[in-house]
């Protein structure tokens, strides 16, 4: 076997081996592109999806003993949820919880009552404060503004006026 023919033989078996080189060199790069993709959207939907909620702390025990209930609104893409208070009298009132939004002294709660059958009235107060309405005495004694509004919070005694 001549030289030359040698050099046909290891010619194009050397091309071969630098265009396997090279197509593994093209291979790492694609998948390490692919890994660093992969590492952005799960970094990403690991940002936007951490649930960064503070919910209220729970009732205290002055709150219980006056007869409070805890109003919330956890879930808004559903109804707001209404809680019924029995009183003396023929109706009980009904509570629906608004939200709650920052006011001058603090947050305030918004939420609705009604004479069970008959039309809402608003009421918005700070923790503290009370109002009569609807023939009821309505006290709010703890105001929770979380950081999503599914967190927010009223602790709220309803009885009858004096």
């Amino acid at each position: 076997m001549s030289s030359d023919e040698g050099s046909d033989l290891n010619g194009p078996a050397e091309v071969a081996a630098g265009g396997r080189s090279r197509s593994r060199a093209r291979r790492r790069v694609r998948a390490a592109v692919g890994a660093a993709a992969v590492l952005l959207v799960v970094g990403a939907v690991v940002l936007l999806g951490v649930d960064r909620s503070r919910p209220a702390p729970p009732m205290t025990d002055v709150a219980r003993a006056a007869g409070a209930i805890r109003l919330t609104y956890p879930n808004r893409r559903l109804p707001p949820p209404v809680m019924s208070f029995p009183l003396p009298g023929p109706s009980p009132v009904d509570v629906e919880f608004g939200d709650v939004y920052p006011g001058e002294s603090g947050p305030v709660a918004r939420f609705a009552l009604a004479v069970h059958g008959g039309g809402w009235e608003r009421v918005e107060l700070a923790a503290g404060e009370q109002t009569d309405v609807l023939g009821v005495r309505v006290r709010v004694l703890h105001v929770y503004d979380g950081r999503s509004a599914k967190d927010d919070a009223a602790d709220v005694v309803v009885e009858a006026v004096p």
